[in-house]
């Protein structure tokens, strides 16, 4: 009885984390407890800094970007029905099921996408052009002359 009970407990694994990041919600199969990384967890990566548009006159969140982001750029041949993406518009969220390895990637993607973010804003702070650094800062709305990008500021947090 105890042998067949830890076989059904091994055979399906549901285990909740909180951590800072997000919560964690998993479900292991028992090919990842004998060594092989079957194991899918869903985690809620906050994105409200990567969705809203700098630009005034878009309103909605651009999840669908940052999703397609995501998919092609995080082990693409592995989107499914298992490993996924899902939005959670009401924490502005992203909830991604995937393996570990998965999620060491999106972690990452995000990451870098964070870091040209922060590029952006300090050289708008410093008076020159976010998109190229070039030392003529155009106003809101207006070109730069040399990349030709409209400046849009960052939404406040």
């Amino acid at each position: 009885m105890r042998s067949s009970l830890r076989k059904s407990l091994a055979a399906s694994l549901l285990a909740v984390v909180a951590a800072s990041s997000g919560y964690f919600v998993g479900y292991q199969h028992a090919g990842g407890l004998l060594g092989k990384d079957t194991s899918v967890t869903s985690v809620t990566y906050p994105v409200r800094d990567l969705v809203v548009s700098w630009d005034p006159k878009d309103t909605e969140p651009d999840y669908d970007g940052l999703t397609n982001a995501v998919q092609t750029y995080v082990l693409p041949d592995s989107w499914n029905a298992t490993h996924s993406i899902k939005t959670d518009r009401k924490l502005m969220a992203l909830v991604v099921s995937h393996t570990k390895k998965g999620h060491e990637e999106v972690a990452t993607l995000l990451s870098q996408l964070r870091s040209l973010h922060n590029v952006y804003t300090s050289r708008t702070k410093a008076g020159v052009c976010g998109h190229c650094g070039n030392g003529s800062l155009p106003n809101i709305g207006e070109r730069c002359r040399r990349c030709e990008i409209p400046r849009h500021d960052p939404p406040a947090a």
